[in-house]
């Protein structure tokens, strides 16, 4: 690459101000909120629009320049990370939300609208969005459809892959692709996903990146609750606390459900003795009348497991809280989080080879729990280090090595991949028709290589 003449083109795009090839701003681009090593790009670049975004496309695809996208960075996995150098894209500009429409029931977002902000604005409308990703406030719409994201809501509204209704992506070649409805010239918004044959918005929701650039995104949005309850539910047994957040989930009495490992509680006070093997914190909507009968019914189905009541006030907190969960956890330190989806009825059995993995890596800050998804459960595992031990930062990365090859063998499917899972899941996946069909989609879409390379494992 002839760094001079790109970064001088770049310029001329976006602007003298949203270019740089300075190492000290660079720096600020080489890591993400987890716990894979620095990778440095050449050039990071702030467009404000799709029509910038396009032309630094075109002049990338031209030069042959790696590109890689990053949104507000809290990714864990390395998927924003520039691992052969290139351009680092930032969304972040591109901050708009381009139009509420309480009609269509729909919210209309730049990739760079924070989750923060998204919250906020609708709130005062009295609308939420579907899926609010534990990511905190940093985290950006469209790098969340691109994992895809989950977090609160999902027992109830699924992932956010889920809630999309139409995309606007810049492919690598810099042409701009209209999924959804306004796809079709003459409709004038984004109100319906399934038109014209193939779900193309379903090729880029968990393609992190590979694939085009999610410029815009239009979301589902749904009527604010005029109630929340909070419920905390405590067990002795694993597989009993599986089950009852399964069947909170079935009969749609939660919008959420975070089963949580006693490890957790043990991280926070080593010299707990009597502790739970388990919890879940319940949320639940709706009206006054509807809490209060949807509480009765989670209380029927804790006594029916052996659960414990433990009121809820301490779920209160957590999700009031909860923008800041992330930064909260973090003082812990740095690391991996191994997250996985299975089946609700494999919770023990993974929870116990996981920890036992834990253990025998010795590490020293290390939980792990479950969010429920209403089919299926995302299983993590979080192991901290502080940077400057190093012998504790090579026993985190060693047990998550061990965690991701024995999560794939036992069946479990990654979360999400980036840089973290991606040499795992191709060993694994090489010989199927499933990464061979994902590998022709790539050279489809990106024949020159240039775009978020090295996550997927592709």
């Amino acid at each position: 690459m002839n760094r001079t003449h790109v970064v001088s083109e770049l310029k001329g795009i976006v602007g003298e101000s949203y270019v740089s090839d300075d190492p000290v701003d660079l720096l600020g681009y080489t890591r993400d909120f987890g716990g894979e090593p620095a990778h440095w790009a050449e050039i990071v670049v702030g467009p404000s629009s799709t029509e910038e975004i396009s032309e630094v496309m075109k002049l990338a695809n031209r030069e042959r320049v790696r590109v890689t996208v990053r949104g507000g960075g809290s990714s864990t996995s390395g998927g924003c990370l520039a691992t052969l150098g290139g351009i680092i894209l930032e969304t972040l500009r591109m901050n708009k939300i381009t139009e509420i429409d309480e009609d269509c029931m729909t919210v209309s977002v730049e990739a760079g609208v924070t989750f923060g902000k998204l919250e906020s604005e609708l709130a005062k409308k009295g609308w939420m969005i579907g899926v609010v990703p534990e990511g905190g406030l940093p985290g950006t719409v469209a790098a969340n459809i691109s994992i895809p994201g989950m977090g609160f809501f999902s027992s109830a509204y699924g992932c956010q892959g889920d809630q999309v209704v139409g995309l606007k992506v810049v492919l690598p070649s810099g042409e701009v692709l209209h999924t959804g409805s306004q796809g079709y010239p003459n409709a004038k918004k984004q109100f319906w996903r399934y038109v014209f044959g193939p779900d193309l918005s379903g090729l880029f929701i968990g393609s992190e990146g590979t694939l085009g650039i999610i410029a815009e995104a239009t979301l589902k949005i749904y009527r604010r609750p005029a109630v929340m309850g909070f419920e905390k539910l405590s067990f002795d047994d694993l597989d009993n606390a599986a089950r009852a957040s399964h069947e909170i989930t079935q009969k749609k009495l939660a919008i959420y459900n975070l089963i949580t490992h006693e490890s957790f509680y043990r991280a926070v006070d080593p010299y707990a003795k009597a502790l739970p093997k388990a919890t879940i914190d319940v949320f639940i909507a709706g009206t006054n009348s509807e809490v209060e009968e949807r509480r009765k019914s989670v209380h029927e189905i804790a006594e029916k497991h052996r659960g414990i009541l433990l009121g809820g006030e301490d779920s209160r907190k957590y999700w009031e809280n909860h923008f800041i969960q992330a930064g909260a956890t973090y003082k812990n330190g740095v690391g991996p989080m191994v997250t996985y989806m299975i089946p609700y009825s494999r919770f023990q059995e993974f929870t116990d080879v996981m920890w036992k993995v834990m253990q025998r890596h010795k590490i020293k800050k290390c939980w792990i729990g479950a969010f429920d998804m209403g089919n299926c459960l995302e299983h993590y595992n979080a192991a901290f280090y502080h940077e400057y031990d190093q012998e504790e930062y090579k026993k985190v990365r060693d047990a998550a090595g061990e965690m991701m090859e024995t999560a794939l063998k036992m069946g479990g499917t990654p979360y999400r991949i980036g840089l973290q899972w991606a040499p795992y899941v191709a060993r694994v996946l090489k010989d199927t028709e499933f990464f061979k069909t994902t590998k022709s989609l790539k050279r489809l879409f990106d024949p020159n290589n240039i775009l978020n390379n090295g996550v997927l494992g592709i």
